[in-house]
């Protein structure tokens, strides 16, 4: 579940992660025996329909209600005759109804057929994040109602000995119909979302409903085995469908909360952010004076302003969030640069993904502020990667052009924990424990001081916007972090910032670089900390100091960041750390960090 935690009068998402007990199974795994454990989908612990007791698995949580509450979604599926879209939908009412506190039994007890939600698509929108109720297999379940009123149904036209022979035919085709009418709607709306699935999830199983050839032996002529495979397809796509749905649930999320004035307060007036675009844009005019320029979630506009009066000819400024895409059209003309009135700025609102054409078929520059957390959180990059693609001319700019993450060691004081050890000559360590439990289950984005770090910086990644592919993104890389104090002291974290560069491949009057490093004034995204579960006492390894202390001189490992398979804008994080300490003795251990967008 997410939470949030207030920072410098802002919220930033706090970042869930798991981390690998000292014995059981998950001890020793590899980055990539960690990635294959998203397979198990109905083993996902998932919370009661009715109250937020939280079960290992949907099956359990539906066994759960069904003992505590009469209630099983399974056994009122087969009851009310609902098809799998009508399940979700039923779930995420009930959830709905639970969260604002209404008691969804009465509405239950009647006729599915009279309820608000049946068929309405408001609620085919996820309630929980990932919702492992909505990835349950409920083909059986399906299949159930089915059989049982095809039996009924060919009961009754078998007893109705005194019904003329052609009201039979006919009732024999009304059912054929509506069967045939159901599996049009099903096929209808497994196409639309997967249209607007994200290309990652969209793999062969699923091309038929794109218009492929489905050409093929019958269903009467398919062996046990290849109706087998297909089965497994169609339930394979349910899922895939599922997890679209969700991921368009999350794009809905994530563009809304660009809808308020207050996060891009917070982005302009980041000083460092706001004046590097700025010197970048209006400091390098051979590069943007009479050209195409195409800005990328262009917000309230600013760059896109700067580009106007940096000169250029054309700038299509595309947004997400409608309403921010209304005010940047008004922005524009009261700025004299709207194309309505002959000016080079044009506002398009719409997911850029989904967008055919634009009022200019090749542009010179792409710009766009994509950063998150880390670097890499919230995967908008991967929408600047596909605008390149499909609309930079060759040989044109990507801006920022490279961008790097870099990790350092930290101490005690970049974590929360210790705030709570001395408060005005107090101890308050009940809560300094309990907040210390939450670091561990959660990584904090906030600013960390310079005097915390004690080790060297390292490079774990550069990314080169103009030629990388979207792949790219995902990395595994080695560190070494060496002590840099000479008496010993604990590392209690990892921090993480990273720099982008307007570099003088593109900038060549006016190279920029911006930077949210722990040594220059600090920016909105902060730094992001991955707190230990257990600190490692560090020391320069020559120092005559730490006599008498065990400690190591340095701290390797590795790190590794990928874009989650399941879950839409996740970030994975795998940090695996070492050190070898004077008396001989290894520290070794492995946390999985999940940085994720609610929905």
């Amino acid at each position: 579940m997410l939470t949030k935690s207030t920072r410098m009068d802002k919220e930033y998402p706090i970042i869930t992660h798991d981390t690998e007990s000292d014995s059981g199974d998950d001890e020793g795994k590899s980055w990539e025996e960690w990635e294959g454990d998203d397979d198990g989908l109905e083993e996902e612990p998932t919370s009661s329909l009715f109250c937020s007791k939280v079960l290992n698995s949907a099956e359990a949580a539906m066994q759960f209600d069904a003992e505590n509450y009469g209630f099983d979604i399974r056994q009122f599926a087969v009851k009310e005759h609902l098809e799998e879209y009508d399940i979700f939908r039923c779930i995420n009412w009930i959830r709905s109804e639970v969260s604002k506190g209404v008691d969804p039994f009465q509405t239950l007890a009647k006729p599915s057929t009279s309820s608000a939600w049946l068929g309405n698509d408001e609620y085919l929108t996820p309630q929980v994040p990932e919702d492992p109720m909505l990835f349950y297999d409920y083909e059986e379940v399906i299949e159930t109602w089915r059989s049982s009123s095809s039996t009924v149904a060919l009961k009754a036209i078998h007893d109705t000995s005194e019904a003329r022979s052609g009201d039979t035919v006919q009732l024999l085709k009304e059912i054929q119909r509506l069967k045939d009418e159901n599996e049009g709607l099903k096929a209808a709306l497994r196409d639309l979302a997967v249209s607007s699935m994200p290309e990652e999830l969209l793999k062969d199983d699923l091309k038929p409903s794109l218009g492929e050839s489905t050409a093929g032996p019958s269903l009467s002529k398919l062996s046990l085995e290849e109706e087998s495979k297909q089965n497994h397809s169609s339930v394979m796509s349910s899922s895939k469908i599922a997890l679209s749905l969700s991921a368009q649930a999350v794009d809905g999320s994530y563009f809304d909360s660009y809808g308020g004035f207050g996060i891009h307060q917070d982005m302009i007036s980041d000083q460092p952010r706001t004046t590097a675009y700025q010197r970048a844009i209006e400091g390098n005019p051979l590069l943007f004076k009479g050209k195409k320029v195409l800005d990328v979630g262009c917000g309230t506009g600013i760059l896109s302003l700067f580009a106007c009066r940096a000169g250029a000819s054309s700038v299509i400024s595309v947004e997400g969030n409608e309403r921010m895409a209304g005010f940047a059209r008004q922005i524009s003309k009261i700025n004299g640069f709207s194309s309505d009135s002959q000016g080079p700025m044009t506002v398009i609102h719409g997911k850029l993904e989904d967008i055919e054409k634009l009022p200019e078929e090749k542009v010179d520059v792409i710009i766009s502020e994509w950063m998150g957390y880390a670097l890499l959180f919230e995967t908008m990059l991967d929408t600047v990667l596909q605008a390149r693609d499909r609309f930079l001319k060759p040989g044109g700019a990507v801006l920022p052009d490279v961008a790097s993450i870099y990790i350092a060691g930290a101490g005690v004081g970049s974590t929360d924990s210790s705030f709570w050890k001395d408060v005005y000559g107090f101890s308050m360590t009940p809560i300094a424990e309990e907040v210390r439990k939450g670091e561990l289950e959660n990584a904090n984005v906030h600013v960390v001081k310079a005097s915390d770090i004690i080790t060297n910086e390292a490079k774990i990644k550069e990314l080169q916007l103009c030629d990388m592919t979207p792949p790219d993104q995902d990395f595994s890389s080695e560190f070494t972090l060496k002590a840099t104090s000479l008496t010993p002291v604990e590392c209690h974290a990892i921090v993480l910032w990273f720099d982008t560069d307007f570099s003088d491949k593109y900038c060549s009057e006016t190279p920029v670089k911006l930077s949210t490093s722990v040594h220059l004034p600090p920016t909105h995204w902060s730094q992001t900390v991955l707190v230990l579960k257990a600190p490692v006492m560090l020391a320069v390894s020559d120092s005559t100091q730490n006599l008498g202390q065990v400690c190591a001189s340095a701290l390797s490992g590795r790190l590794s960041m990928v874009r989650s398979k399941q879950k839409h804008r996740f970030l994975d994080i795998s940090l695996e750390c070492r050190a070898e300490l004077s008396d001989g003795s290894i520290v070794n251990f492995t946390s999985v960090y999940s940085m994720s967008v609610s929905s």
